[in-house]
């Protein structure tokens, strides 16, 4: 699912025009509606009389020449100008919330606060060495971690919700935003100490496929490649395998059998030395897209976000070195 919002010459030219009409009020107004799709019930949840709401709707549309919602009996949708105004207004009002979240920290005698979006192949390694070596130099700064699907993170990062993203690069790009690409990570296949392949050399995909697997999702990149990989080989995915992306559930799970799962490389190293599990001698030939801090393009980054992002940079790159 593309979640990036593609924005048009035309699209910028009408929200660079029509921005000095969007006031706080205004902003908040247009957000609140789009989320509501009824005036009515935005007005409520704004706390002012819906007269109120339909004259500064009305009012701004004057301003803009242009229909901002196509009303009807089953509520409102935005029309393509009201999309540019409420992304903008979206904008605005996220950046009003996080000035105001930095001053209430400074005030409480904090340095700021930095909202993380990590993706499964960073949390269980690279995101917490790099924070822990983050908060030597600034532990008194305030972290929210949220870990999720890479598509959710950006829809959240679009909205500005997140200030950084660690995940995988989606396979169509991101355009709309900076991105830095960290070291590569092979990936490697992981069983239980006691697994029969463990002390087995050059295993075959035959040997693999007698055994039942834990995989992502079927619309997951690796997923998709494994079961090419299979049909190359003349096989097909075991009938038994569990589908999941939660590493507890998955480690869990293959410590207390024999069943076989994938790992990113420095997770696989973490797990064989704390999990209780085992490498097999595999070569798994996965192409998948490169693991980057995604941050949004022109945004104006703090000195402990500038400070956060240099780290995770340094941290991937020792991990890299110390294989």
């Amino acid at each position: 699912m593309r979640v990036v919002l593609m924005r048009t010459k035309s699209s910028d030219r009408i929200a660079e025009a029509k921005l000095k009409f969007l006031t706080p009020n205004i902003c908040m107004v247009l957000v609140e509606i789009d989320k509501c799709r009824n005036v009515t019930d935005a007005a409520t949840k704004l706390g002012k009389a819906q007269s109120y709401i339909s004259k500064q709707l009305s009012q701004l549309e004057d301003k803009v020449g242009s229909i901002l919602f196509n009303r009807s009996s089953k509520g409102i949708e935005p029309t393509q100008e009201g999309e540019v105004l409420v992304r903008w207004a979206k904008y605005f009002v996220a950046g009003l919330t996080s000035a105001q979240e930095e001053l209430d920290a400074v005030k409480a005698g904090n340095a700021g606060h930095i909202n993380i979006g990590v993706g499964s192949v960073s949390a269980p390694v690279l995101l917490p060495r790099s924070l822990l070596a983050f908060r030597e130099k600034h532990h008194n700064i305030k972290i929210n971690i949220r870990h999720d699907t890479s598509d959710r993170l950006l829809s959240d990062l679009e909205d500005r919700n997140l200030d950084i993203v660690v995940a995988r690069l989606p396979s169509f790009g991101l355009m709309e935003y900076e991105t830095h690409k960290l070291a590569d990570n092979e990936v490697k296949v992981v069983a239980s100490k006691n697994h029969p392949l463990k002390e087995v050399k050059n295993i075959s995909w035959k040997k693999l496929t007698e055994y039942d697997w834990i995989v992502p999702e079927s619309d997951n990149t690796a997923r998709i490649q494994l079961e090419h990989l299979l049909e190359e080989q003349g096989l097909k995915m075991p009938s038994g395998f569990i589908e999941t992306m939660s590493l507890p559930v998955i480690t869990s799970l293959v410590r207390k059998s024999n069943l076989i799962t994938f790992y990113a490389q420095d997770v696989a190293e973490e797990v064989s030395k704390h999990e209780g599990l085992s490498i097999l001698d595999f070569k798994l030939e996965l192409k998948l897209e490169p693991i980057c801090i995604i941050v949004r393009k022109n945004l104006i980054l703090s000195h402990a976000m500038r400070e956060l992002i240099e780290t995770i940079k340094k941290t991937s790159n020792i991990i890299h070195n110390q294989r």
